[in-house]
C-alpha cells in the first residue's frame, strides 16, 4: 500500500513538474495534455487519471505555489527576534516581494482571482485542495494575532482587529495586482514597494501596540524577507523589472 502511494506521488509530481516547465516555455494557454503525457512518459489514460483537465493541472500548480508561501510564512513566524506586529507585516510584504519579482510562469497568490475560469472548471478534489491551503493561511495569521493579544503586545478588541485586517488586505492585494499587471504599470498606475510598506505600517499603528514592539524598519524587513524568498530587492528596485518612469508622467486632466 505504501509503495502504491509512493508511486502515485512520484507520478503526480512528475506530471506537475513537466506541466510547470511547459507553462514557462509555452504559456498557460499553449501547453496540451497530449504533449504533457509524452513528456512525462505516461499514457493519456494515466494522465487523465490524475488530472481530468488542463484547468485541474493549472489549479494544482497554483496550490503548490501557495503551499510554498505557507512554508515561508512558517519561517517568518518562527523568527524569535520578530515581534508579532513585525511577523504580520512581513507576511503581508512577502507576497508583494514575491509577485513584484516573479518570473515567467509563476502563479502568485491572486492568480485565481484574475483567472476565475480556472477555478470554475477545476474538479471538486482540486477545489478542495485550494480551500485547504487558504484555510491554513487563515489559521497561521490568526495564530499570530492571538499571540500578540496573549503576550500583551497588542491591546485591541476583535472588532478593531477585524477592521484593521480589512484595510491592510486592501493595500496588500492592491500592491500585488499592480505588481502583476504590466498594463497598469505602463499607464501611470505604478507604486513603490516602500510606499506599500509605509501604508501597511500606518494602518497597523492605528491599533494600540506596545511601544517596544514597533522596532521594524523597511530595510530590516527587506533583509529578513529577502533571505526567506531568495529575492534581493532594495529601495531602487524595479517593479517587475519595469522602471518608475510612469510615476512621473504628466497627468492629462
Amino acid at each position: 500500500m505504501n509503495n502504491d502511494l509512493s508511486k502515485y506521488d512520484r507520478v503526480r509530481s512528475a506530471i506537475l513538474e513537466e506541466a510547470e516547465k511547459s507553462v514557462i516555455e509555452k504559456g498557460l494557454c499553449s501547453f496540451r495534455m497530449s504533449s504533457l503525457a509524452e513528456l512525462v512518459g505516461c499514457s493519456k489514460k494515466t494522465l487523465y487519471g490524475f488530472f481530468k483537465s488542463k484547468e485541474d493541472i493549472i489549479a494544482a500548480l497554483f496550490t503548490k505555489s501557495v503551499t510554498d508561501s505557507i512554508h515561508h510564512y512558517e519561517q517568518i513566524i518562527s523568527q524569535k527576534h520578530l515581534s508579532s506586529r513585525e511577523k504580520i507585516l512581513y507576511i503581508l510584504m512577502y507576497e508583494n516581494i514575491k509577485c513584484w519579482n516573479s518570473s515567467k510562469g509563476d502563479l502568485c497568490i491572486n492568480f485565481l482571482g484574475v483567472n476565475p475560469h480556472i477555478y470554475e472548471h477545476a474538479g471538486q478534489e482540486i477545489e478542495g485542495d485550494i480551500n485547504v491551503v487558504f484555510m491554513k493561511i487563515k489559521t497561521q495569521v490568526e495564530d499570530v494575532w492571538r499571540s500578540a493579544l496573549r503576550s500583551g503586545e497588542l491591546n485591541a478588541s476583535k472588532q478593531e482587529i477585524q477592521e484593521c485586517i480589512f484595510h491592510i488586505r486592501l493595500v496588500e492585494r492592491g500592491g500585488i495586482v499592480v505588481g502583476q499587471n504590466r498594463f497598469l504599470r505602463q499607464n501611470g498606475h505604478n507604486c513603490r514597494l516602500r510606499s506599500i510598506y509605509n501604508l501597511l505600517c500606518s494602518i497597523l499603528d492605528l491599533l494600540d501596540w506596545r511601544l517596544d514592539t514597533k522596532c521594524d524598519s523597511y530595510d530590516g524587513m527587506i533583509q529578513d524577507v529577502s533571505c526567506i524568498t531568495g529575492v534581493s530587492i532594495g529601495d531602487d528596485s524595479l517593479n517587475c523589472r519595469t522602471a518608475y518612469d510612469t510615476l512621473n508622467d504628466t497627468l492629462d486632466i
